[in-house]
């Protein structure tokens, strides 16, 4: 198996940074946000993205929600499990037990139809896969504040919706750290996999019924 920067041990260096030669002139994060705009852009303004940005999505666009976000994190999480170290895979590849409770108690059904994801092969696909993945506990912390107090997603299926809860930021923060340890050489590849992960979320949300 391929060396794993995500195990938990001491992370490279990047050259040294006090040197001005040495310095970059952006990070991974800015050039992935920067770059992965518009597929994410395209993403929210699919009918439940809009509804769930609303602050009031009805039972049905919720649990339709739930059901497209299940769909996605099931075959994300088994795809990135060889990449990830037991630390990450504990805690960073939960989210599809999670949506799969919500969907219980929703009343929602657990099968799910095989969907097109990207493929990851390395770490760097790994790491640009788990950036939109990652990033989308901090919308869901902004979505939570917005739901009425009594909204299944703040009540008995909400746990995805909750995602970290105080944790988030240190979470991410943790996860950036990682990002930015990537040669630079290797960031294309991990754009580009950040790219076609909106494009699958893009896909998943903007055709299959619910």
């Amino acid at each position: 198996m391929a060396a794993n920067i995500l195990a938990g041990i001491s992370r490279p260096a990047l050259g040294n940074r006090s040197d001005p030669a040495n310095a970059r002139t952006k990070t991974l994060r800015a050039l992935l946000r920067e770059q992965t705009h518009a597929a994410h852009t395209l993403l929210e303004t699919t009918p439940l993205m809009r509804a769930m940005a609303s602050g009031a999505p009805s039972v049905d666009e919720y649990r339709g929600y739930l059901a497209h976000q299940y769909q996605l994190h099931a075959a994300l999480e088994t795809v990135l499990a060889q990449w990830v170290s037991p630390e990450w895979h504990r805690v960073r590849l939960a989210k599809a037990d999670w949506l799969r409770g919500d969907l219980v108690a929703m009343g929602g059904s657990t099968d799910y139809c095989k969907v097109e994801i990207p493929t990851v092969g390395s770490t760097t696909d790994a790491m640009g896969v788990l950036y939109v993945i990652e990033g989308g506990t901090l919308g869901l912390q902004v979505l939570c504040k917005r739901m009425p107090g009594d909204h299944p997603a703040l009540r008995g299926a909400g746990r995805f919706m909750r995602s970290y809860g105080t944790e988030t930021g240190r979470n991410w923060a943790a996860f950036v750290a990682h990002l930015e340890d990537l040669p630079e050489a290797s960031w294309p590849e991990a754009v580009d996999a950040g790219g076609r992960t909106f494009a699958a979320f893009q896909r998943v949300f903007q055709e299959c019924p619910h």
